[in-house]
């Protein structure tokens, strides 16, 4: 069993591949969504790469664990959970952005975002905006 770098919000992290997570646990569309958010990614670090392990898709920078967000496909949608420290600042940008935010982990201090297929395309910028913040905040 190969298992992946040890994360501050994980005990292992059991390493899959993309098809477990089309087929498994999400499908080829909602995995593509992935890949859209990992673009965006791309804008502000171009070194980012996607990690699939059988809990969440994470991401690699330099090839090591750098989960400023994770991505969690599922049949229905993607659900982004994006690191950032709970602010109200944060909550109004959210809140006015037209997301469907389902609540805000305070264990492991994140937002969950539940996106639908057309979500990243029409709430790019807002998207960007959040994913660039917890990359900053984390680094």
């Amino acid at each position: 069993m190969k298992l992946g770098y040890l994360d501050e919000d994980e005990e292992t992290a059991e390493l899959t591949d993309r098809t477990y997570w089309e087929t498994v646990r999400g499908t080829k569309k909602t995995v593509a969504q992935a890949d859209e958010i990992l673009e965006m990614t791309r804008e502000f670090e171009p070194k980012a790469e996607l990690s699939y392990n059988k809990h969440y898709i994470g991401f690699w920078v330099e090839g090591r664990p750098f989960n400023f967000a994770i991505m969690r496909p599922q049949k229905n949608g993607l659900r982004l959970e994006i690191r950032l420290p709970q602010s109200q600042e944060t909550d109004d940008f959210i809140s006015t952005s037209d997301l469907d935010v389902l609540d805000y982990d305070k264990r492991w201090g994140k937002y969950r975002i539940k996106l639908a297929n057309d979500t990243i395309s029409k709430r790019k910028e807002v998207l960007e905006k959040l994913l660039c913040s917890a990359y900053d905040a984390r680094r």
